[in-house]
Order: C-alpha cells, then structure tokens, then sequence
C-alpha cells in the first residue's frame, strides 16, 4: 500500500516547508499525461503560474522526443509544474538542468544516498533510471512558461523502460517513501519554484557546479546517438558553462560539445 495524494495535505506540506504560494493543486486518479492536461487547462485559460497537476496513472506519459513514460499506478509520483517567467535576463536553454539538479537534490537529502543524473534529464540510481524530467516550452504574453513534468518511481517498474534502461525505486534508499508521497510532491514542488526563480535572476551559472557534483556522464563510457542518426562511441567530460554536454569521440579524440543527443552509458 502506499498514501493516496491528496491535494490539502500536499498544501499542507507546502505550508510547513515555508512555500504557502501555490494557488492551484489539482490530483487526478487517472490521466493521459500531466503535462497534456496541463498545457490543455492552461490554454483554456483554467489555471495559471505555479499551478500542479499530479495523477495516480499516466496511460499516456511522455519523455524525450515522443518516447512513453510508463506510468502505472503503483505509487510512483507523477506530476507538473507550471511557471511563467517574470523578467527572463538569461537563455532558457538549460532551464531542464536547472530543474534537474534541483529535484534530484531533494531526491538525495530525503533518501540519505547519493543519486546522479544523467545529461540532459534523467535521475539514476545504481546505474538504474529512477526519473526524469519533461519540460514543455510555451509562450505567454511574449514571456516563457514552462510546464515542468517530474516522474520519480518508488518502486521500480517491473519491465525495463522504453530505452530499455533498468528501473530503480525511491522505495530501495528510502524505505518509506511510498508513506509520504505528498511530503516529497510538496518538497519536489518548493525546489522547482526555487530553481526557476533562481534560474530567472541567474542563468544557469549557479547550478553548473551543483549539477556537477551528480554527473554520472563524467569519466564514463557512452553510446551518443546523434541528432544526424549516426551513433559515436564517447567517453564524457562534463558540461560547459551554458550546460551542452562536453565528450571525447573514441575514434578520433576530438572533442564534441552537444546540445541535442541521446547519451546511453555503456556498461562493457
């Protein structure tokens, strides 16, 4: 069994943590994909900034470029953040590493072990997938707003992921995750509000070291399927300052700097 969400004690939560601002928290037994609902909702004009969508059951999650998120509802956290850029002085490009670095921070303080991530969006744990982030890009009055998707599994999802990555749960390093499910949503909700005013005010430069500190792409072997089609085996170097990720081609010893791949690490 695992608790229910429940958007009064997620408010709840919210309010003990120092965060009472969000206006809007809507929990669903069931749905297509948060983010779907989300950007629906919001240009029906329905909800607005700092609103959340959480659900039981995805039946259509979504990933990078098109790829299904499978969401069963078996008490893993699926949810989305809406934000809307107040006075943006910096590129959003790197907003998903920002919100990244941030959620898996909470990931790792709540669970008392290390969790990495891997360039641009996903959570590990033991080489395993624990999560991953999904961040839509919109526009309102000329401004950006993100609808930021978060999954975290607690338990792992039986059959590997469509990547074929191996699943990790929260469940595995906190073993009682699954009991306070809507304090980690209230706690992943602060931490994104932060990031994305953080994020607004200061690029992503003071995120670039704590991103840093969770790169499982450093020193290790990869496989980068490029945006061409063409795969290259790699090994990884980090990121640069506007957070493109950094790799050494085996072949040749040239050095890329990527802003559109999928990396999978290699484990020969």
């Amino acid at each position: 069994m695992f608790e229910p969400l429940d958007s009064n004690a997620i408010r709840l939560n919210l309010s003990s943590i120092g965060e009472p601002d969000c206006p809007g928290i809507h929990v669903h037994p069931s749905i297509d994909s948060t983010n779907n609902w989300f950007i629906n909702e919001l240009r029906a004009g329905r909800i607005e900034s700092k609103h959340v969508c959480l659900a039981e059951e995805q039946r259509a999650g979504r990933g990078r470029r098109g790829r299904t998120w499978i969401s069963p509802p078996v008490g893993n956290l699926y949810m989305s953040v809406g934000w809307a850029a107040r006075n943006m002085k910096h590129s959003p490009e790197a907003i998903t590493l920002a919100v990244g670095v941030a959620v898996c921070e909470v990931l790792e303080v709540l669970s008392g072990r290390p969790i990495d991530i891997k360039w641009p969006n996903d959570f590990y744990h033991d080489n395993r997938k624990l999560g991953g982030i999904l961040i839509d890009g919109l526009s309102r009055n000329d401004k950006p707003f993100w609808v930021i998707g978060v999954g975290v599994n607690l338990r792992p999802v039986e059959h590997k992921t469509i990547d074929t990555v191996a699943s990790a749960g929260l469940d595995e390093v906190w073993p009682d995750a699954h009991n306070h499910r809507n304090y980690l949503a209230a706690r992943i909700i602060k931490a994104i509000f932060n990031a994305c005013l953080s994020y607004e005010d200061n690029g992503f430069s003071v995120f670039r070291d704590r991103w840093a500190s969770h790169d499982i792409t450093i020193g290790r072997k990869l496989t980068v399927h490029q945006a061409t089609g063409t795969l290259m085996q790699a090994t990884g170097c980090g990121i640069d300052q506007s957070g493109k990720l950094r790799v050494i081609c085996a072949t040749s010893g040239d050095e890329y700097v990527l802003d559109a791949a999928d990396v999978t690490l290699r484990v020969d």
